[in-house]
């Protein structure tokens, strides 16, 4: 399946850790609806970052590249921007999740 993704695709990866107090946030505020949305941070950049190593691939398919923002996002946090969460807070929470991972031996190196 790897070889259908391309290394300069951009997803929004959310850590579902925070899901429960997200939703009482969005149910404190009144929200019926909401989109966590976080910052974009590109296939390669999660490779290398939470998973230590360099994802190359760039097969011959269109990139994908979501950006999705809420416009409640000043319920979650001051940020000015759109998104509950930046890629640097994401990408620190992937590398926890990987470690932790390994640590349980769940994943292999």
């Amino acid at each position: 399946l790897l070889n259908k993704i391309h290394q300069d695709s951009v997803f929004q990866f959310y850590p579902l850790e925070y899901l429960w107090r997200d939703i009482q946030i969005a149910l404190a505020n009144q929200l019926s609806l909401i989109n966590f949305a976080t910052e974009p941070t590109s296939v390669a950049e999660v490779a290398s970052e939470a998973f230590g190593f360099e994802f190359t691939q760039t097969p011959d398919i269109p990139i994908t590249h979501y950006d999705m923002r809420s416009r409640y996002f000043r319920a979650f946090r001051g940020n000015e921007d759109g998104y509950l969460y930046h890629k640097v807070e994401i990408l620190e929470k992937l590398k926890e999740f990987v470690a932790q991972q390994h640590k349980q031996g769940k994943m292999s190196h």
